[in-house]
């Protein structure tokens, strides 16, 4: 009966989500294609806390509708205050300037109210439609022989070590990267495949076939940078700089053709010579070559080359000479060497006049430049988004305090790890399509921290102590988590290594805020709100 509901619930949310999106955006993108088997994950959460607390209300009570009506009245603000901050955090994408971002977070915000809300007034429909909830499973988490007392010398040990281990550990944070290398984000190579290259070999390294074309005003323009290019290819001797075609190129100016003819004549009049006649064999093909090829008086403009030859700088009106190419020495998949050619051959100017450049690959280096400046915008902004409603809503200093505890562990243990596994295995690793994941994880996070505060304080503190916290609330929170984890979970196996860090980065930070919230609020809770004397037992 149990998976049934949490069915309906979550799949009633996502079909209006979906609604949602089909109304507003009337598409999916990259970023959100997935979203719907996040919300699942992410969703459920509000039923499992809603039917878990439902059963527990309706073992005391035995009337159902009543069961009902305290879970609505308990669970109302935290699972509002959650799903606020939850939201929240995905709407801070609002402020990246990549659509495929900001979309991914109205999508997912909607989804995450659509879940709290099904939760609280369609799940009791669902609830009362058929017939009633499964009993309550005894499924316990603390030994029933255990105390509080013995539960808290263990949370504070915890706690102790916990501190103590995250000082070393935060010194791996400087190891957290972003990847850059687009090869090592596409899909694995299929093997036994024959593929056309399309990159050119220097020095054994693979280089970008891809030019940044220029676009003048003025052929003298080009002329300029001709000049200019030559100067950094033969003298500058250039790394980033492969080669490059202008109208020059094929058509010198008329004053380097006139001196090359003085130096053909020269030639010429050499290869004329008498003694030459006797040439025999080899000798004598060369020297008719020779004489052929400098049987010229006169100079040649564009109109005398072949058509075909000079098509790719031809313009729309069949004009030459203010379109011109740059090929870069380059690995085309890393952004950190487009970037490097972005800066030395994207701004010209010549006469006063800045020239036009374009490519493909200037594209790649933009992007990622606004996404990891938009990836330090969000994470500021989520943290201090999420610490306001914190203020706003708990009113109480010592609250925000354990509340802001929890959350600040939970950032320095999951960037921490992540960078111990970028050392260590070369994953984890922040992109261009793991960033949404940021205001994702620090929202859903901050849910468990919040239900396991609101609960000590509320309830437990003064009935059950740690034990019944952890085997009520602290279960629930665990499960809860877990399913997030799970939608996540299931981009861990797709075939797209760049998707794939969406479900290595959220299963990593949520499992990490679950540790940081089963640790440090009990631990917290306990030294700035003393039980009383009948929680001791």
């Amino acid at each position: 009966m149990a998976p049934i509901l949490l069915s309906l619930q979550i799949g009633f949310a996502c079909m209006l989500m979906l609604a949602f999106t089909a109304l507003w955006y009337g598409y999916l993108n990259p970023f959100t294609l997935f979203v719907a088997s996040i919300i699942m994950g992410m969703g459920i959460d509000y039923s499992i806390h809603f039917m878990g607390n439902c059963q527990i209300q309706q073992s005391r009570s035995g009337d159902l509708k009543d069961a009902l009506k305290k879970t609505i009245e308990h669970l109302f603000r935290p699972m509002f205050l959650a799903a606020l901050t939850t939201a929240s955090g995905l709407l801070t994408l609002l402020f990246a300037h990549f659509t495929g971002f900001y979309e991914f977070g109205v999508i997912a915000a909607v989804g995450i109210t659509l879940s709290v809300t099904s939760a609280l007034f369609a799940l009791p429909v669902f609830i009362l439609t058929l017939n009633g909830l499964p009993p309550s499973p005894d499924r316990r988490i603390i030994p029933d022989s255990w105390t509080n007392a013995d539960i808290g010398r263990i949370i504070n040990r915890l706690a102790i070590a916990a501190l103590v281990i995250s000082v070393p550990l935060i010194f791996m944070s400087q190891f957290t990267e972003f990847e850059h290398d687009f090869q090592k984000l596409r899909r694995p190579k299929r093997e036994n495949v024959t593929r056309i290259s399309t990159g050119v070999a220097q020095g054994g390294k693979r280089t970008t076939s891809t030019p940044a074309v220029v676009m003048g005003d003025d052929p003298a323009q080009l002329d300029q940078l001709y000049d200019t290019l030559m100067v950094r290819l033969h003298e500058e001797k250039d790394p980033y700089l492969r080669s490059f075609l202008t109208l020059k190129t094929f058509v010198p100016s008329q004053e380097d053709q006139e001196e090359r003819l003085e130096l053909i004549e020269e030639i010429r009049d050499l290869a004329e010579a008498r003694v030459f006649d006797r040439a025999t064999g080899s000798d004598s093909l060369n020297i008719a070559l020779l004489r052929k090829f400098t049987a010229i008086d006169s100079t040649f403009s564009v109109e005398d080359l072949p058509a075909w030859s000079v098509d790719m700088l031809r313009e729309k009106d069949d004009t030459y000479g203010n379109i011109g190419f740059i090929y870069g020495k380059f690995r085309g998949g890393d952004a950190r060497e487009i970037a490097k050619f972005q800066d030395r051959y994207s701004h010209w100017n010549f006469g006063g006049q800045d020239l036009r450049v374009f490519s493909s690959q200037f594209i790649i280096s933009d992007v990622v430049k606004v996404v990891k400046k938009d990836s330090l915008t969000m994470a500021v902004l989520i943290i201090s988004v999420i610490l306001l409603i914190l203020i706003l809503s708990l009113r109480k200093p010592r609250l925000v305090l354990i509340s802001g505890a929890s959350l600040l562990m939970g950032v320095i243990w999951t960037v921490s790890f992540m960078g111990l596994f970028t050392l260590a295995f070369d994953v984890c690793k922040l992109g261009i399509y793991n960033i949404i994941v940021i205001p994702t994880v620090i929202g859903v996070g901050i849910d468990a921290t919040i239900y396991m505060l609101i609960a000590w304080i509320d309830t437990y503190r003064h009935r059950g102590g740690l034990k019944a916290l952890y085997n009520n609330m602290g279960k629930m929170v665990m499960a809860s988590t877990t399913t997030t984890m799970a939608g996540f979970g299931g981009v861990l196996f797709i075939s797209h290594r760049g998707m794939r860090t969406i479900g290595e980065i959220a299963v990593l930070g949520l499992f990490l805020f679950l540790c940081s919230s089963q640790i440090f609020i009990p631990w917290l809770a306990q030294k700035l709100f003393q039980p009383t004397n009948q929680d001791e037992g």
